[in-house]
């Protein structure tokens, strides 16, 4: 099964979901993504965390660092009260970073880092890092910290692709000559620019990038939720994605959000039923 999320059922144990347009989280089904399960970065942009019980230490953590800063600055504490909340405050911090200020718990001996190409396996899931053209941090100082790529994830049974951000190039006819035909294909389509095309596709261009991958089935994804570009409505995307790929005999689904289907599922272009009438 899987989701308009962007989440696909694996053998009826684990699941790959996508938490953001930049992350997947490959989990147990019915448990959490750190239960056996890992986590997946497309690029990264900003030092975040978006889901599970990390994203709710994090936020409750540092939510309650925030209610306590507040106190000590504002609130009318007596010397006992004051020096409560300063213990308060660094008992919160020390549970929630380690001494260099990273995340406790993240075990730094469970984290891999992928070249394009590098490929490892998880269960009986093989792991492909694929190349893109796009790039890492906001930012002078946070610039090309980390690798940009896209992610195949593939079994006996399944093959599926996370085209991942960037632009348009040959690399996807090497994709797809190295690990197609490939039975659906999460396509980045959105936030397209003329300002910056050479790291976001436009949707001929995403279209053709499915194509020249081998793509069987794509969905169009990295759109709707919000616009960063400016030369694109927030459903512009889909609805170009789907006219140029029925142009050149691309199957596509495009689910609602949260809705469960499978790559044979007829799909719906919902974005219709929010437009203006």
């Amino acid at each position: 099964a899987l989701r308009g999320t962007g989440t696909a059922g694996h053998g009826g144990y684990f699941s790959v979901q996508s938490v953001s347009s930049d992350e997947m989280a490959i989990t147990r089904k019915g448990g959490d993504w750190n239960d056996n399960g890992i986590w997946i970065d497309l690029h990264r942009h900003t030092q975040k965390v978006d889901n599970g019980p990390i994203k709710d230490t994090w936020n409750g953590g540092y939510g309650a660092i925030s209610t306590v800063n507040n106190i000590i600055k504002n609130g009318k504490l007596g010397l006992n009260q004051l020096a409560q909340s300063k213990v308060l405050r660094a008992y919160l911090h020390w549970r929630l970073l380690d001494m260099f200020g990273r995340i406790r718990y993240v075990d730094e001996n469970s984290i891999s880092e992928f070249d394009w190409w590098d490929n490892k396996s998880f269960a009986d899931i093989q792991i492909t890092f694929t190349p893109t053209r796009h790039f890492s941090g906001r930012g002078l100082s946070s610039m090309a910290k980390c690798l940009w790529g896209g992610w195949n994830l593939k079994t006996a049974n399944e093959n599926i692709w996370f085209s991942g951000d960037g632009g348009y190039g040959n690399h996807f006819v090497e994709i797809g000559e190295r690990i197609g035909p490939i039975d659906i294909g999460f396509m980045e389509c959105g936030q397209y620019c003329s300002d910056w095309s050479q790291i976001h596709m436009f949707p001929p261009e995403s279209v053709q990038a499915a194509i020249d991958a081998k793509v069987k089935v794509a969905m169009p994804i990295h759109w709707s939720s919000f616009n960063l570009s400016y030369e694109h409505s927030w459903y512009e995307p889909a609805e170009k994605f789907a006219q140029f790929a029925k142009q050149n005999g691309l199957s596509t689904i495009t689910p609602a959000m949260g809705e469960i289907f499978s790559i044979n599922s007829i799909t719906e272009h919902w974005w219709k039923n929010y437009l203006y009438k």
